[in-house]
């Protein structure tokens, strides 16, 4: 990254800061939260919608009698034949929880094609969403094989070390992960995330302000940043991270910043115990991150959970 990059986002991002930290009054309530869904890579979320059946209007005159229809034979969907085939309806199984049938689907399709990187990466990030890190390595680390310029590919591979609790490699993964792409939200997040575990707080700091100002910023990296400046003191930068958090739908962040009114320091005023503990929100499986252009988009998974109770590790 740039000089003149790295500038620009300093002083973008410190202007937000301060203009939230600066202002006046209540905190913004926040939207109410959607569950999520099991990606991410999440911090995935699957939404449907609800379809209201539309009655005709009341007629005073009887209806005729109408003799029910014959019963119709169920009809049978057919197996999935093609690669892409297996990889869509893989996705819409994880997207709607089913991970036992994603699980199926994408094994299939890593059968079918096994030098696919998507496929490889997709069927790692549902056995971590299972919490089965120790399979999960095997695709995670073909995928880097497969292409070791794939910054999903190590985000992936650091989640999955992350999960061994490798904290070490996975730091180094996600490093490697933010070095092919600085732009990677997701990487820096769970960077953040460890650093933050490790007590690397100023480490931490420099993470996550690279993913509040990366592509794709969620609410609960804000959270999380909002969490490594409160374990240095920083008391105000603290608020106006939980502040910006809380405006885009983070009831956790809302907490937080409710729970620092009126405190200055909490070191001097004694109250080190009040700083929150590493539950912020960290390595979560993405949707579809990482997908390849082929087959789908590389659309990053739904926020699998949010909060500094841990840093939130989300993947795309």
């Amino acid at each position: 990254m740039s000089t003149i990059s790295k500038i620009t986002k300093s002083i973008l991002f410190t202007t937000m800061l301060t203009a939230a930290a600066c202002s006046n009054g209540k905190p913004v309530e926040a939207p109410v939260e959607s569950e999520p869904t099991a990606f991410p890579e999440s911090a995935s979320k699957a939404e449907s919608e609800n379809l209201t059946a539309q009655l005709p209007a009341t007629s005073p005159e009887p209806s005729p009698m109408i003799e029910a229809a014959p019963a119709q034979d169920t009809i049978v969907v057919p197996e999935p034949e093609k690669f892409s085939e297996w990889m869509g309806r893989g996705r819409m199984r994880f997207q709607s929880q089913d991970l036992e049938g994603a699980l199926g689907d994408y094994r299939t399709a890593v059968e079918k094609r096994p030098e696919s990187q998507h496929a490889q990466i997709q069927l790692a990030r549902t056995l971590l969403a299972m919490g089965r890190g120790g399979e999960a390595r095997e695709h995670a680390e073909a995928a880097v094989e497969i292409d070791g310029t794939s910054s999903f590919a190590w985000n992936t591979m650091g989640r999955v070390e992350l999960a061994e609790g490798e904290n070490d490699a996975a730091i180094a993964s996600f490093e490697r992960s933010a070095q092919e792409d600085a732009d990677n939200s997701y990487a820096w997040n769970n960077l953040g995330f460890v650093l933050i575990e490790e007590e690397l707080y100023e480490e931490a700091v420099s993470a996550l302000e690279e993913a509040a100002t990366g592509a794709t910023p969620k609410a609960y990296m804000w959270n999380n940043l909002g969490m490594a400046y409160e374990h240095l003191d920083q008391i105000e930068l603290a608020r106006a991270a939980y502040r910006q958090a809380s405006t885009g739908g983070s009831a956790k962040a809302l907490a937080n910043f409710q729970r620092l009114e009126g405190v200055v320091s909490l070191i001097a005023s004694g109250n080190e115990d009040v700083a929150p503990e590493n539950t912020g929100e960290g390595a979560q499986p993405p949707s579809e991150e990482g997908a390849e252009p082929s087959v789908a988009s590389t659309e990053e998974p739904e926020a699998m959970s949010e909060g500094l109770e841990i840093a939130e590790v989300q993947e795309p």
